[in-house]
């Protein structure tokens, strides 16, 4: 008999008195990988709130494992905002939890084709209100803002809000689609994006509706009399700078939660970056 038709037996016996027989099941319910929350919604079990734990443990396990087999496959990509894409959708799965399959490309596609289907015309500012203003995609407040899951752009697009740098991510990877000229801004303590078109070159802060940022609008952002805006211009970055970043917030919001074995493992993937990075470096 399969373990998944033994389900309602194991997890009762995730009480068991035993640690042998508590080790034993949960190397079976492992086994059963993705497919195990989907089971247990299907045959209707119950949890107690200690199995409930057992079980987020063992489905945040088969993510990790999930996500550190595919990591360093988008190392070798060339294209700079497909190394983006890649790395995000990956991150955006691991977050939402692999038994629930997301596909970031596709949502990104399909917001491109809506956008071709309302503009007859490419442009930025035209990107930026329909991204945030007619789709109402919006920044993330304050009370929820550096919760782990902001850290999914596939979030952001199902759920209309994002902290600064998915929101940028989603400016920046929609108008590749469009073939416009949008980069990473990599201001401290708030992400930006860097427009440009033939003749002008533009901040746009997507936290703030897209807004295009004048010098009294950068006045208000920042606190520091020694940056000036045309420094921002300074701190355009590519798709790896975006990413590690991304890891860096996610270190931070499961720091807050003390969830050391995330922070860990998270840690680990920009050692990995980190590592390719001198790899490369040395040849």
């Amino acid at each position: 008999m399969s373990s998944v038709q033994q389900l309602p037996h194991l997890i009762r016996l995730l009480d068991d008195e035993s640690n042998v027989v508590r080790e034993q099941i949960m190397h079976e319910l492992v086994a059963i990988g993705p497919s195990l929350a989907e089971e247990l919604r299907r045959q209707n079990i119950t949890l107690s709130s200690s199995q409930q734990r057992l079980i987020s443990d063992i489905l945040c396990r088969s993510s990790r494992e999930w996500l550190t087999d595919r990591w360093e496959s988008w190392f070798e990509v060339r294209e700079d905002k497909l190394k983006l894409e890649l790395a995000l959708g990956m991150i955006s799965q691991f977050l939402e939890g692999i038994q629930r399959p997301v596909d970031l490309s596709r949502e990104l596609d399909l917001i491109a084709a809506e956008y071709r289907a309302l503009h007859g015309t490419n442009d930025i500012r035209l990107l930026a209100h329909f991204l945030f203003t007619t789709k109402r995609i919006t920044g993330t407040p304050q009370s929820d803002f550096y919760n782990p899951a902001n850290g999914s752009l596939v979030r952001a697009i199902k759920e209309k809000r994002g902290i600064p740098i998915t929101l940028c991510a989603l400016y920046i990877l929609v108008g590749q689609r469009l073939g416009l000229d949008i980069e990473g801004c990599n201001f401290p303590g708030h992400f930006l994006t860097l427009a440009f078109t033939k003749h002008q070159k533009y901040i746009v802060d997507c936290y703030n509706g897209g807004l295009f940022l004048s010098e009294k609008d950068f006045a208000a952002l920042t606190s520091s009399a020694s940056i000036d805006m045309k420094d921002l211009f300074q701190l355009e970055c590519d798709s790896v700078t975006i990413i590690l970043r991304v890891l860096r917030n996610l270190v931070n919001a499961y720091q807050r939660l003390d969830d050391q074995g995330n922070v860990e493992f998270v840690s680990g993937l920009m050692g990995k970056m980190e590592s390719a990075e001198n790899g490369e470096d040395e040849g």
